[in-house]
């Protein structure tokens, strides 16, 4: 199996949480969750066809999801898509993975409740103005 890369770009999509949101590390330790989303893409009326993309996140953005979002969640995800083509020995298949920047419930379709989190980098500084 051989794969040769495309040219990456930002895209928005909407979808469906196909299967539970795996969280892990990096080898150096940064956070990351990883899931696949199911999309329909066609036009507004009339047939679709389903897209399964791999979502990728990192650091603050992978810890929140990871608390966030479940399985048949409807998101909004916001990233870089890097499509790859792998070669098999009877045909091409492309395979789709966004890296996410931003991610969150889409509300076309319910509501959500927001809070907010702190990060590591405003703990440090409400800890360090404290003892000024």
């Amino acid at each position: 199996m051989s794969e040769q890369k495309q040219a990456q770009q930002r895209i928005t999509v909407s979808g469906v949480v196909g299967d539970t949101v795996k969280y892990s590390t990096t080898k150096l330790g940064q956070p990351y969750v990883s899931f696949e989303m199911a999309v329909q893409e066609g036009p507004r009326r009339g047939a679709k066809r389903t897209v399964y993309y791999t979502v990728n996140a990192f650091r603050q953005l992978a810890v929140n999801a990871s608390q966030s979002i479940k399985p048949g969640d409807r998101l909004l995800v916001t990233g870089t898509i890097k499509e790859v083509l792998l070669k098999r020995p009877d045909h091409l298949v492309t395979k789709h993975a966004i890296t996410a920047g931003h991610m969150g419930h889409d509300l076309f379709w319910g509501t959500s409740e927001f809070t907010r989190t702190e990060t590591a980098a405003s703990a440090a500084d409400q800890t360090s103005g404290a003892q000024s």
